[in-house]
């Protein structure tokens, strides 16, 4: 059996990741193991199409497929992504039809189920049968029990490829074409003053819609609307994962990310980010813009602004997507202002929406106008905040950050609360005091929120 590995790290051997992956190897020695480390290698890869060629070809003889990699900024790291860009014709033509796939991927567990659902859909779109992922704390491998669980995993996907074993699909081909979008019936702009829209966009040649969505934005605002096109910027690359950064923010590449993160979108308002669908996210461009991000920590370079997306594609097809956008807007402590796509018949829709967009925007600027955090914000900074604040030494300026923002309330010093709630749990302990208790519960919290209300 012919097992192919595909290591989008861009640590290559060094990688976490791979560190598990080496582990299966060693104990189940009995099979054909091939190795791409293609996170490393992705630029060569690029310009090299036998090179290209070679990892299809193997991939083409393989009756099992890994894709081994960490979780970067919410999803797979770039370089990955690149690669999936790269093979997805091949695989169109049903090069990889039926054979067998899994994921192995080392995180904290942040939003890790939306990377995992993305390389699921991506392998049923490639035709492969996706048995499941391994979604490993990156501590994991020190416990005796996940190691044990790990190899599991392992046999069970050999098992199913062995077996022939039939394999659920979780999501439906992306389908449906898009109407070309031809602006009509414009409204005046409407004003945002002194203040200052940044409108970041990868938008290239052919993207029509795309051109066409961010134009009639920028008309429809009647005040500064800075452009940023990705195509123009100086990206050296993706992300590395050498946590350079750690100490003080500064990235190790010195490209020009650190005018669009530090002179751009610092002192921006309301930012608006503009891209195209290719297969199941925007473009790896967009991802390695994302995944750069990661200089500035865990750390919000802009909060209390407004977000905004245009997207040309099928997003409603995409509700994993659609989520990590929103995600995005939470993390970074923004108000989500909206969403506009084209996939609408009536293009008078599209337009309206767009200028639904920027008077949205418009009105959160001069209101500040925020919602209550969910659980995409909520949940996440609580893994973060644990995190930190055990991590705190190597990751100092997070640390920094998080202690001059007041986000390390654990363990909690409320010693009133804490206090109040050991005599409560001694009290508790009486069957008549919680028949009381339980009893007048619900009139004692209206009670006490009516008279908020009544006082305000």
């Amino acid at each position: 059996m012919k097992i192919v590995i595909l290591n989008g790290s861009p640590k290559g051997e060094n990688s976490n990741t791979m560190q598990y992956m080496k582990y299966i190897l060693k104990h189940r020695p009995g099979y054909e193991y091939k190795i791409f480390d293609v996170g490393r290698d992705i630029k060569k890869i690029e310009k090299d199409q036998d090179r290209l060629a070679d990892i299809i070809g193997e991939m083409r003889s393989a009756d099992g497929i890994v894709w081994a990699f960490p979780l970067y900024h919410l999803s797979v790291p770039s370089q990955l992504m690149r690669l999936i860009e790269l093979i997805s014709p091949d695989g169109a033509s049903g090069a990889f039809q039926d054979k067998y796939a899994a994921a192995l991927t080392t995180s904290i567990h942040f939003y890790d189920d939306l990377a995992h659902n993305y390389i699921r859909a991506v392998s049923e779109d490639l035709g492969l049968r996706y048995v499941d992922g391994f979604s490993a704390e990156m501590e994991d491998l020190r416990n005796p029990l996940w190691r044990k669980r790990l190899l599991a995993y392992f046999d069970h996907f050999v098992d199913s490829i062995e077996q022939q074993a039939p394999a659920e699909r979780k999501y439906a081909p992306v389908h449906g074409s898009i109407n070309e979008y031809a602006p009509l019936g414009l409204n005046a702009p409407v004003s945002i003053g002194s203040r200052r829209i940044v409108l970041i966009t990868d938008t290239a040649d052919g993207d029509v819609n795309l051109s066409r969505m961010v134009d009639v934005f920028r008309r429809s605002i009647g005040g500064q609307v800075d452009v940023i096109d990705l195509n123009q910027v100086d990206m050296a690359g993706g992300c590395l994962g050498c946590m350079r950064c750690a100490d003080d923010n500064v990235c190790v590449y010195k490209d020009g990310l650190r005018n669009v993160f530090y002179e751009n979108m610092t002192s921006a308002d309301a930012i608006v980010f503009a891209g195209s669908i290719h297969g199941r996210y925007l473009s790896s461009r967009w991802k390695m813009f994302f995944d750069r991000g990661f200089v500035n920590g865990h750390c919000p370079i802009m909060s209390g602004g407004q977000y905004g997306y245009i997207i040309s594609g099928p997003l409603r097809q995409l509700p994993d997507l659609r989520r990590e956008l929103e995600a995005r807007a939470q993390l970074s402590d923004n108000h989500l202002a909206g969403f506009v796509t084209d996939e609408y018949d009536d293009p008078a829709e599209v337009t309206a929406l767009i200028q639904r967009l920027a008077s949205e925007i418009s009105m959160g600027i001069e209101k500040n106008y925020q919602l209550p955090h969910t659980f995409l914000n909520v949940g996440g900074n609580l893994l973060f905040r644990d995190f930190i604040y055990r991590m705190g030494w190597f990751f100092r300026a997070d640390a920094r950050y998080y202690k001059k923002h007041g986000l390390f309330d654990y363990p909690q010093k409320k010693y009133k609360v804490r206090a109040q709630g050991s005599v409560m749990k001694v009290l508790m302990s009486s069957r008549r005091f919680r028949k009381m208790i339980y009893s007048g519960s619900v009139q004692h919290n209206a009670r006490e929120y009516q008279q908020m209300v009544d006082a305000d």
